[in-house]
């Protein structure tokens, strides 16, 4: 009816989620970048882990990389599964932003060379094509923040809008019936196939359904691993793939525990 919704799936920006993440996220529309404004994009920034409750994981430590080559080895990440992928930069901690040395401006500048027009399509605030960064404060936001997660929101829109895929109905019953009903954002391939069931999909047909769903990054299915399971939110196999890296690097900072 005309609706459209935008999923977001959240991941962690270090180093180590990059390489990784095409292998779960297949041709996401647009990758959104974080950075913080508050600090120089040649800064070196404090890493640490936090686990599911909040806490960290792990000792602080200094990054070997500027903010600039994270930035610049994630841009890699995602060019290498995609030969011109979308990508928008939204600058976090714009309420503190006055304590960096570096204007906004300088940032562009120094962005615009990472984010070459061959290889990169750029999400841009605004027209023209000199400013690439979404300033926004996360922490407290007010009318001007709304304001441009807005722009932002309608601009990944309007790109969506010329990939418009006709479906049939029933999978988007089908779609209701397995979130609703799956346990801890999983379901096992029979409760899939009695649910399917209930909007008249028959067996054959799930798999179809299911190919489309894991194709939008809707749904997780690994036939060829995990035939039995069906993940309905990606975000709960990113969310492990979390813990794992976190436990890792845990391991690493108390090699004696």
């Amino acid at each position: 009816h005309g609706m459209k919704w935008i999923q977001f799936i959240d991941s962690g920006g270090q180093l180590q989620y990059h390489d990784i993440l095409p292998l779960f996220i297949q041709d996401p529309i647009v990758t959104i970048f974080a950075l913080n404004l508050s600090e120089e994009l040649s800064h070196h920034p404090t890493i640490e882990y936090y686990g599911a409750d909040g806490k960290p994981v792990s000792r602080p430590y200094q990054s070997s990389l500027s903010h600039k080559q994270i930035l610049q080895h994630g841009l890699g990440a995602v060019h290498s599964r995609d030969a011109h992928p979308m990508i928008a930069i939204v600058g976090t901690h714009r309420d503190v932003e006055e304590r960096c040395t570096e204007s906004r401006k300088e940032k562009e500048q120094q962005l615009q060379t990472l984010l070459d027009p061959n290889h990169f399509h750029v999400l841009y605030n605004g027209e023209g094509m000199n400013k690439v960064i979404f300033a926004v404060n996360c922490q407290s936001p007010g009318a001007e923040d709304r304001h441009i997660a807005s722009l932002l929101k309608a601009n990944i829109l309007s790109k969506c809008s010329k990939k418009l895929t006709k479906l049939p109905l029933a999978w988007f019953g089908l779609e209701s019936q397995l979130r609703m009903s799956s346990h801890d954002g999983m379901l096992s391939l029979s409760e899939c196939i009695q649910l399917a069931e209930r909007v008249y999909i028959k067996e054959s047909a799930l798999f179809a359904a299911l190919h489309h769903l894991v194709h939008h990054n809707l749904f997780l299915y690994y036939p060829e691993v995990l035939p039995q399971t069906v993940f309905c939110d990606p975000q709960v196999v990113l969310t492990k793939v979390t813990e794992l890296v976190e436990y890792y690097h845990k391991i690493l900072c108390n090699p004696e525990e």
